[in-house]
């Protein structure tokens, strides 16, 4: 990793003046990685195999480290003026790599840059109580998948990246319920260490993002289904769904993440899409405890 690189942005990231200096550094760091996701090593028309989806994993993970720790550091730290940056490094990334031809298995493990970029912001916003950053991560970058422009939450999420039960074949992914998602959170987890540094607190973050992500699926698309994550297991014991449950009640229309503008500020809104998302939720946690018996 690149400590001079994250010691300059972590100098200009909250400084409201810095936004041009910010800028550039950012996107000399996104060039750098784009311009590695293009190299042969990637090649969409490669043989498959486990070792080789190992491989593209951490070679991957290894690639989007510095960019990743930088976003993390940003949506935790920036404001307004610098905001519309996160959004457009995650579509400058997920764009880069044209995903028309080759072998479907590579072209959805291309995603993985884009999603640790979106998971590190995620959590980097929520430590921060960011909500109005977490927001624009998550709704504004638009990405062209399958010939479609969708949304982040649709496209980058444990599910596009490899299917599960193909992952839990796969030798060197974590033999879980939710393996991608196991993987993502050790991977993250040292993306975000400067901003985190208790692991007790990480889990919570990290589990509470993807419980959000799936609850915004929900809601923007008013679907009766949204990509669910580790939690739903809740083997590291966070009970995250029942501690956003606890906050609602206690906040009710003045909850931080409806003053942000999620779930277009409607606390009637917000509650049609939990009643969706918590049955989603139990249907899934079902098919984890059954897991779990075999």
């Amino acid at each position: 990793m690149n400590d001079d690189f994250l010691t300059e942005i972590k100098r200009v990231v909250a400084d409201p003046t810095a936004g041009p200096a910010l800028n550039d550094l950012l996107n000399t760091e996104a060039r750098r990685l784009v311009e590695a996701l293009v190299a042969d090593e990637f090649d969409l028309g490669a043989g498959v195999s486990n070792v080789a989806v190992i491989d593209r994993l951490n070679g991957y993970a290894a690639l989007t480290a510095d960019l990743a720790r930088a976003v993390g550091l940003g949506a935790r730290w920036s404001g307004d003026s610098v905001r519309p940056i996160w959004p457009s490094l995650i579509e400058w990334v997920v764009a880069s790599v044209d995903r028309a031809g080759g072998q479907t298995i590579w072209a959805d493990l291309s995603l993985y840059p884009g999603v640790l970029l979106l998971y590190a912001s995620g959590v980097g916003a929520l430590a921060g109580g960011r909500y109005d950053n977490l927001r624009a991560i998550l709704l504004q970058p638009r990405l062209r998948y399958h010939n479609e422009w969708l949304l982040a939450v649709e496209v980058l999420n444990p599910v596009r990246v490899l299917d599960a039960r193909q992952a839990t074949r796969i030798d060197g992914l974590p033999k879980t319920f939710a393996p991608i998602s196991d993987r993502l959170a050790a991977d993250v987890r040292a993306l975000v260490a400067d901003l985190v540094p208790d692991d007790a607190a990480f889990n919570r973050l990290f589990d509470r993002f993807e419980y959000f992500l799936g609850l915004i699926y929900v809601d923007a698309k008013n679907a009766p289904w949204g990509p669910s994550g580790r939690f739903v297991a809740d083997q590291y014991g966070t009970g995250i769904d029942q501690m956003i449950d606890e906050e609602i009640v206690q906040a009710g229309a003045s909850w931080a993440p409806l003053a942000a503008g999620l779930f277009g500020g409607s606390a009637e809104r917000l509650e049609e899409s939990l009643g969706r998302w918590r049955k989603h939720v139990q249907e899934v946690r079902i098919q984890a405890r059954f897991f779990g018996m075999r």
